[in-house]
């Protein structure tokens, strides 16, 4: 499982605003970590954060990109970056949102569905 922190750190990555190994500041770290709860907020109430209780602390590994691209699509504005790997916040942020949703979408099954007919 991974943590808040991870997510800030990668988000931050995904910015700029940090190098591999780096710490953010402290002020970054705010910044970002008020961003993901209100980004963890949107996650609950459209049923997309299933995990564990429903707390911010534990993220399934599966779920920790795309966390990541969300918050630092969110962040973007407040660091001044026009464009996350060459695509806008927004972009990434759309994109971001489509992979969560699929993640947690049942299985498809091939099995004809039963019908009982009154």
């Amino acid at each position: 499982m991974t943590v808040k922190a991870d997510i800030r750190n990668r988000a931050l990555k995904l910015l700029g605003a940090i190098a591999a190994g780096e710490a953010a500041s402290a002020e970054d770290a705010a910044d970002v970590d008020e961003i993901y709860l209100s980004v963890f907020d949107e996650l609950v109430q459209e049923n997309i954060a299933v995990w564990g209780n429903g707390t911010t602390d534990e993220i399934p590994e599966k779920f920790v990109e795309s966390l990541a691209r969300l918050v630092a699509a969110r962040a973007a504005p407040a660091f001044d970056v026009p464009a996350i790997n060459g695509l806008s916040p927004e972009a990434v942020e759309d994109r971001a949102w489509m992979r969560l949703r699929r993640m947690i979408a049942p299985d498809p099954t091939s099995r004809p569905l039963r019908v009982d007919y009154f």
